[in-house]
């Protein structure tokens, strides 16, 4: 394995030009921004993290200028919105499932769960019947129908559905997906008009690591992300300690059964021994998994055949969290880190080629922001 030698940012760094600017409030690593039809719609955490104010709410913008056209106040932070016929949907930290009007921003339906409403709201089509979902995170999952646009009977998990939902255009044609929940448990979710069902899969189990002579148990802490690829589904997971390998397994689609876990070769990466959490979604280009972990400042990739590791990518020298998933166009990966910087690679010659720098509002990560 080869690794190239680490570039300076100053080298590849440029900064974007800034269009147009709007006081919505803080927007958060949960929220989303939808664009249709000229218009953005999202969620906001108003004035402070964590914490209800009155600036908490759902906003749309002219996507060209920046004007709001209307604000719903929601009292709480908002997390993902998700549009479909007309509705925008959105979960709160308070529990709230919320479903407005597009184009006015009236209320349509607001329902409280028992746990807050961290996911954006999914959408699924089955013939003419289309219904969205919330997941909050006491395990229940409340169904919205959007015909009668009513709320109508959901069903509950032993914990909390940690990860979008993950399916192939067979399976969302007949209502069928897959989901991780937050006690480390794999489901098939299946969505009728009549209602929804869920089937347990797998169960991850604590897994023994060795560290030299020493050895000991990792307990996972949850599945973070799914993503098909042929009978494979790629469960990236989180555990409550670092690991010799990286958090990333491959389950038989048929059988249920775990094919192979992800390793890496013999060859140390500079210092960096241990593996941290899975927190991002694998990309797929040319049979392999292209991906990033915890507090690791390598892009990887893995071989889905068997989970070995076939190169890394050294990022830049600073060891912070990766919370953005990759994303692959063509030949080159974009790879999003929470110091601001989007780095650009060339996936066969393993190489940095370029990067975007985004003004960072955190002083936390500033100081890490020179030109080595």
């Amino acid at each position: 394995m080869k690794f190239p030698l680490f570039q300076r940012l100053k080298d590849v760094r440029v900064q974007p030009k800034v269009v147009w600017e709007a006081p919505v409030g803080q927007v958060r690593w949960r929220n989303n921004i939808v664009v249709d039809d000229g218009k953005l719609y999202l969620g906001t955490c108003g004035e402070k993290w964590n914490h209800g104010d009155p600036k908490d709410g759902i906003v749309c913008l002219t996507a060209g200028d920046g004007a709001i056209r209307w604000a719903y106040p929601t009292g709480t932070d908002v997390n993902g919105v998700t549009l479909s016929g007309g509705l925008l949907f959105a979960g709160t930290d308070s529990g709230d499932a919320i479903v407005l009007d597009a184009e006015s921003g009236e209320l349509v339906a607001r329902e409280a769960l028992h746990g807050a409403v961290l996911s954006k709201p999914h959408i699924v089509q089955v013939g003419g019947f289309t219904t969205a979902l919330f997941f909050s995170q006491s395990g229940e999952v409340l169904l919205f129908d959007l015909m009668k646009r009513e709320f109508a009977a959901g069903l509950q998990f032993t914990a909390s559905p940690q990860t979008d939902l993950a399916s192939t255009i067979e399976m969302a044609a007949s209502g069928r997906f897959y989901v991780g929940t937050s006690d480390s448990c794999l489901y098939e979710l299946s969505v009728q008009e009549a209602g929804a069902s869920i089937n347990p899969i797998l169960e991850l189990k604590p897994e023994t690591i060795s560290a030299g002579r020493i050895e000991y148990e990792a307990e996972p802490t949850g599945l973070q992300s799914l993503v098909i690829h042929g009978q494979t589904i790629l469960v990236s997971y989180s555990r409550n300690t670092y690991g010799s390998n990286p958090p990333l397994l491959g389950v038989d689609r048929s059988t249920g059964e775990v094919r192979w876990r992800a390793r890496r070769t013999g060859t140390r990466n500079r210092g960096q021994s241990l593996y941290g959490n899975a927190r991002t979604s694998p990309a797929i280009w040319k049979g392999l998994a292209v991906t990033t972990f915890a507090s690791d400042p390598f892009l990887r990739a893995y071989d889905l055949t068997n989970g070995v590791e076939r190169w890394a990518v050294r990022l830049d020298d600073g060891f912070f969290q990766n919370w953005a998933s990759v994303i692959v166009s063509g030949d080159r990966a974009y790879v999003p880190r929470i110091d601001g910087v989007v780095s650009i690679i060339d996936l066969n010659s393993h190489k940095i080629v370029g990067a975007v720098s985004v003004e960072s509002a955190n002083p936390g990560v500033d100081r890490y922001r020179g030109d080595d």
